[in-house]
């Protein structure tokens, strides 16, 4: 790992996989000059006042969708286990057409536009089920985050290019992603915004898989 991450052996952490995100991360970003957040403690100045504990703004946001159609059905019942979700989000990200629409409203200038609050997407009988679900077009870290994202994922697709090739240290790190992503007390990069907009991409994956198995 120390080969790796181009990080002294005695410098690696006890928790050696986020440490290493953490760094491999902040390389990244000051390379292409953007300001770190980097911090020993879990509330980060993400613009405000270091004191200031942003979590709770974003914490209940944070949900997994599930979907529960009540009634007694005769056929056969599939169990499927989705492994690595988070990766496989992040690498396709371009395919999911909020983020790219997301992205496009933020200006050069530094103004936002604007878009319809009242967004749904729906899932009628025609479209073959019979739940509607909505999404939040809250663009606030779609905004905030575009660019830090992007970086990141450069990151991953370069962890699941050497991972292609068999490289151990590569997959244990892809392993740590999601843990990195939503760990506030132990990541020194942690954004609950970034978190926030990856798992809303996570979430719109997981209908649209949804629908191609309906």
């Amino acid at each position: 790992m120390s080969r790796y991450s181009l990080i002294p052996v005695g410098n690696l952490e006890q928790d050696c996989a986020l440490s290493v995100i953490d760094n491999l991360y902040a390389r990244n970003l000051s390379i292409n000059r953007h300001v770190l957040w980097y911090s020993n403690t879990s509330v980060p100045d993400l613009g405000g006042h270091e004191d200031q504990d942003f979590r709770s703004f974003f914490q209940e946001e944070i949900e997994n969708p599930e979907l529960i159609r009540k009634g007694f059905y005769r056929g056969y019942t599939v169990e499927i286990n989705i492994q690595e979700m988070v990766i496989n989000t992040i690498l396709q990200s371009e395919y999911l057409k909020e983020f790219e629409e997301a992205t496009m409203t933020a200006q050069p200038s530094g103004t936002y536009g604007q878009r319809d609050s009242k967004n749904k997407q729906s899932l009628g009988p025609n479209d073959g089920g019979n739940f509607t679900t909505e999404f939040d077009t809250d663009l606030d870290e779609f905004v905030t985050c575009s660019q830090s994202f992007k970086k990141l994922k450069e990151l991953v697709t370069s962890w699941y290019e050497d991972y292609l090739r068999e490289d151990l240290s590569a997959s244990y790190l892809l392993q740590n992603v999601y843990r990195w992503l939503s760990s506030a007390h132990s990541s020194k990069l942690h954004d609950p915004l970034l978190l926030r907009l990856v798992h809303k991409l996570m979430k719109k994956n997981f209908f649209q898989l949804l629908l191609r198995f309906k």
